[in-house]
């Protein structure tokens, strides 16, 4: 009772927290799509020319257009991680100290741990980043090039893509999706534990430097899984005509044509702006839960 009373308690609060992590999101993923658009066309050589041009022609507001729905998908996925993530999570008078051994035995289940949440976090996140791409897609190319916009909502974006297509385009971006999410996760809250191991009374300050800087090294660890991800989804906006037809063709089609740094392609970006959109997360979460357990040991 009290391991599930501890799982809902902190996946109410990582939901919560999943919100303003969405908004400081959604600035970086509104550029990237905006740019990966505009490639063959040579409208932006450089990401960072990608980021002003946008503020400067539609106003910095345009860079949080339409983040309610990957605030409403992350909500679902932050609220398991969290969740789990408390509830496997041991106080430092619990910990081992049997020798470095039983330490690293330690950390390597806590590893397996997160890295399956992931995997289990995979399915929510296909559907997610699956309908999102293709919306944030359609709505930048209907800004730039004037296309006509197909798709209501997200959820309208999978019924009308599974009515016309089947659920195959879905299913073939899953393996990919499972594969980054696995290993994003399980990186992410290592990296965070062993950060912020032997400091139970972290405050909300330093958890948010601790959770910026474990993603950053999490997104930097795993941005070719990332790219070969969001490549596939991308492939699979071209039902007709996809270039790529799983995970692995992916993964040898960009090595072999673009060599190491056709993996790492918007690497820099991509781990800058994990720095302040993990600090919103790991500072919103931590201010909750020490919130909630200073009001709890209060009514005792």
């Amino acid at each position: 009772a009290n391991r599930f009373s501890c799982l809902s308690r902190h996946a109410v609060i990582g939901a919560t927290a999943a919100v303003p992590f969405a908004i400081a999101e959604q600035p970086y993923y509104v550029t990237y799509i905006r740019f990966t658009s505009s490639v063959g066309t040579k409208a932006y050589r450089r990401w960072s020319y990608c980021l002003w041009d946008t503020i400067k022609k539609d106003g910095p507001f345009s860079l949080f257009r339409g983040f309610a729905y990957p605030a409403l998908f992350q909500m679902s996925t932050r609220g398991v991680q969290f969740g789990v993530f408390y509830t496997l999570r041991k106080p430092k008078a619990s910990r081992t100290k049997d020798g470095p051994t039983a330490e690293f035995i330690e950390k390597a289940g806590d590893l397996f741990q997160y890295a399956c949440t992931g995997a289990l976090m995979s399915i929510p996140k296909l559907l997610g980043d699956f309908a999102l791409w293709r919306m944030r897609k359609q709505t930048i190319r209907h800004i730039m090039y004037k296309e006509p916009l197909l798709y209501k909502n997200p959820f309208h974006c999978l019924q009308t893509v599974v009515t016309q297509h089947g659920p195959k385009p879905i299913l073939r971006c899953l393996f990919g999706t499972a594969i980054h999410s696995t290993f994003q996760n399980g990186s992410l809250f290592l990296f965070y534990t062993l950060l912020s191991e032997d400091r139970d009374d972290v405050t909300p300050l330093m958890s948010g430097v601790y959770g910026g800087l474990a993603g950053m090294i999490s997104t930097a660890y795993t941005h070719p899984f990332f790219v070969a991800a969001t490549s596939l989804q991308v492939d699979a906006l071209n039902i007709e005509k996809c270039q790529y037809s799983h995970f692995g063709h992916v993964l040898s089609s960009l090595y072999t044509y673009n060599g190491v740094l056709g993996l790492c392609r918007g690497i820099v970006p991509a781990v800058v702006a994990a720095f302040p959109a993990y600090f919103t997360l790991f500072y919103t979460v931590t201010t909750l839960h020490n919130h909630y357990t200073g009001s709890a040991s209060q009514k005792n």
